[in-house]
């Protein structure tokens, strides 16, 4: 399922997973919350998720397997 991300995307992943917030996973990147959010939104669509909770729900789930 993460393999058809993007490798930005994967890199957002693996901070959500690890609880990091918007705002950290922007100033990391150093792009703007909009941007992570963007980043996100296709996440959420590409994962099936709804939300950042429901991501890192499934991340856990993945990471379990």
């Amino acid at each position: 399922m993460l393999e058809n991300l993007t490798p930005k995307e994967q890199l957002i992943c693996k901070m959500v997973s690890k609880y990091y917030s918007r705002k950290t996973i922007a100033e990391i990147l150093h792009v703007s919350v909009r941007t992570v959010d963007t980043h996100l939104y296709h996440i959420y669509a590409k994962v099936g998720c709804v939300s950042y909770l429901d991501l890192i729900r499934v991340l856990n789930s993945e990471c379990e397997k």
